[in-house]
């Protein structure tokens, strides 16, 4: 004696009816020996729409009525496409601009000068080369390196947002191409 429960997926249009009916001589047949005549409730096929097939199952979960209860739920699925030549054209872009960013943004401009001192533009000290390990000023913390760089940082940066933009409709794009609705069905029944 034991309780069992089961999840199938299903395309959107299936026959519901048809699929009870299988449903029930799995059953009869898996616990004859209990007397049982079929799943021990009708399946509530609910018109809700989930985002994954995780989000199906939560939502069951959470919905369930206990006790044996036969439950379904649609959810987006996503069949593997193979990526447009825009789509890896942006991803290339999109990456190569955020390693450009990264190595210009993460390189101590300062390190290799060949001046003793360093002025700060904000608070006017002046800071030893030899002890500075960052690029920003270690009393005041504002930004050292020269505004031209600042601005190229800034432009790399609007850059790497612009394309990661593009790379996210293109994405949905290929999203909406791919995706199809599915049922995800719970049965619960007794051995």
């Amino acid at each position: 004696m034991s309780h069992n429960v089961r999840m199938e997926t299903y395309k959107e249009n299936v026959n519901k009816a048809k699929v009870e009916k299988e449903w029930d001589v799995f059953v009869r047949h898996a616990d004859y020996q209990e007397g049982a005549s079929g799943l021990p409730a009708r399946i509530r096929w609910l018109n809700v729409v989930c985002d994954s097939y995780e989000e199906a199952e939560e939502y069951i979960k959470n919905h369930d009525r206990g006790w044996y209860d036969q439950l379904a739920v649609k959810y987006k699925s996503y069949k593997t496409l193979k990526p447009t030549q825009k789509y890896e054209t942006l991803k290339r872009r999109c990456t190569e601009a955020e390693c450009s960013f990264f190595e210009l943004n993460s390189k101590v401009h300062y390190r290799d000068v060949k001046s003793k001192f360093v002025s700060c533009r904000h608070c006017e000290s002046k800071i030893a080369t030899a002890y500075l390990k960052g690029n920003y000023c270690p009393v005041c913390h504002a930004d050292l390196r020269p505004a031209s760089l600042q601005e190229r940082l800034k432009k790399l940066n609007d850059l790497c947002k612009k394309l990661n933009r593009e790379l996210k409709e293109e994405e949905k794009k290929l999203k909406s191409k791919s995706m199809e609705i599915r049922w995800l069905l719970k049965i619960e029944y007794h051995t």
